[in-house]
């Protein structure tokens, strides 16, 4: 019986997130669907705190002025413009103040990784990321944190797990029949498979859902291969989009678009190079400001890809 429970958590538990992946994405849509933080975006999409919706919240704070980049070299370093007022949200202050505690903090060195490991590792912020699953969840997104989805059927797949391997122990000191291990190593394999579906098992809303799929058909805005509307160029459109295209996982599709337009790409002035810079110059900068500052991040292994 304990393979066959097992075997009917993960049918349940596959089945539903299919259910819920098979979403319906509208037409192209041009403007963001709703007021909401790119990194919550990238949650909201991607079922997960990744480093890119990090990176994403950093540049959203670049764009709304607490933040500035300045590239040196081959490196880059973070600097503070202005604190944390009352228009950031308690868990963007938190991680503002406990990721970047100092005015310059350099990105890609190994002298920093011990102090940022710290600071990732820290109460407010692993607050803070878990404040991001019930942001989400008071949204009426999700029909309940994450979180606890997650950590109720790793509880249940732990269960069938020591079930089974006290079950070989058993079978192995015992004059019980070889046949039963068959069926206890199935329910060994079997849990370990529910573990690895609970990593992005998420139980979305209808309106979730709803909101799942604008925020898609806005991504597909993002990348589209066309080159960007020489209209759209206007009003800081291309810094306005960036933290969504980098939580979408869409930054060089939206690099790529005004590459390829007659539009000009104004260099962001929270981005710091001491060099001019073309669009193509300037879209492949950001380009390896992302992948730097993600890779960092994933050595890091704090609670931001949990």
């Amino acid at each position: 019986s304990l393979p066959l429970a097992a075997l009917i958590v993960l049918l349940i538990l596959t089945v539903r997130q299919r259910r819920q992946d098979a979403v319906k994405i509208g037409p192209k849509t041009n403007q963001p669907p709703a007021a909401l933080s790119p990194m919550i975006v990238g949650v909201l999409v991607n079922k997960k705190i990744y480093p890119e919706e990090i990176v994403a919240l950093l540049v959203d704070l670049c764009y709304r002025g607490y933040l500035v980049i300045i590239k040196n070299g081959p490196d880059y370093f973070f600097g503070k413009r202005k604190p944390p007022d009352q228009h950031l949200q308690l868990w963007e202050k938190n991680i503002l103040e406990q990721v970047l505690p100092t005015l310059e903090t350099k990105i890609s060195a190994s002298e920093i990784l011990a102090s940022h490991r710290q600071a990732l590792f820290s109460r407010p912020v692993h607050d803070a990321f878990s404040d991001i699953y019930g942001v989400i969840t008071a949204h009426r997104y999700f029909v309940e944190n994450p979180h606890l989805t997650r950590i109720r059927y790793k509880l249940i797949a732990l269960v069938f797990y020591f079930a089974g391997v006290a079950g070989l122990i058993w079978t192995a000191v015992s004059n019980a029949t070889p046949y039963l291990l068959i069926p206890l190593t199935g329910t060994t394999i079997l849990s370990w498979l529910i573990l690895r579906l609970t990593a992005r098992l998420t139980s979305y809303t209808a309106e979730g859902l709803a909101q799942r799929s604008a925020w898609l058909s806005f991504s597909q805005f993002l990348s589209d291969p066309s080159p960007i509307d020489p209209t759209m160029a206007r009003n800081q459109t291309f810094e306005k989009y960036l933290a969504y295209a980098i939580a979408l996982g869409k930054t060089a599709e939206w690099t790529n678009r005004f590459k390829q337009s007659s539009a000009t790409i104004v260099k962001p002035d929270w981005l710091v190079t001491y060099q001019d810079l073309d669009a193509g110059e300037l879209g492949g900068e950001l380009v390896e400001f992302v992948s730097k500052t993600s890779k960092l991040l994933t050595t890091l292994r704090g609670p931001q890809v949990n």
